[in-house]
């Protein structure tokens, strides 16, 4: 009976030290937000979780990139090719610095643009769509307009 009673004791032992506290489980503060703004929505519901500052005037930044490689796969097949022109060589900032003369296809040109936030690759891929880096803003504006993107606005 003690030898029972013990290993009863024992396993009791043994598994409530396995189980975590129930403060464990309590709820944790929220992480900091140190991005100037910011927006988190509930994809099925349209619904805001959480914002800081959602309506200010922001800089596109990567947005810009997001928005060409929709628009790329709006009107490209991944297999067409992009020809590289002096303009696309020249273009400065984060680029990968393509060619005159090369010829790559779209989903190459795709993967630069995302992966390596390739500039020159982005402009490829907007004269690939719309002749023009400055047709192409155009093009994007209207997307964005259809997307609800009220505030927004590439150049």
């Amino acid at each position: 009976m003690k030898q029972r009673l013990a290993l009863l004791i024992t396993t009791f032992l043994l598994i409530s030290s396995l189980i975590p506290p129930a403060s464990a489980f309590a709820e944790t503060a929220s992480p900091e937000v140190t991005a100037d703004a910011a927006i988190l929505m509930d994809l099925a519901t349209g619904e805001i979780l959480y914002d800081k500052q959602m309506d200010k005037q922001k800089f596109p930044a990567s947005t810009t990139k997001i928005m060409t490689a929709l628009l790329v796969m709006e009107n490209l097949d991944l297999t067409d090719t992009v020809a590289i022109d002096e303009e696309v060589s020249f273009t400065e900032g984060s680029r990968i610095y393509l060619l005159p003369g090369e010829e790559l296809t779209v989903e190459q040109m795709l993967s630069a643009l995302l992966i390596e936030s390739a500039n020159d690759a982005a402009v490829a891929l907007a004269k690939k769509i719309s002749g023009s880096v400055s047709d192409f803003a155009v093009l994007m504006n209207k997307r964005a307009q259809e997307l609800g993107a009220t505030n927004t606005h590439f150049n």
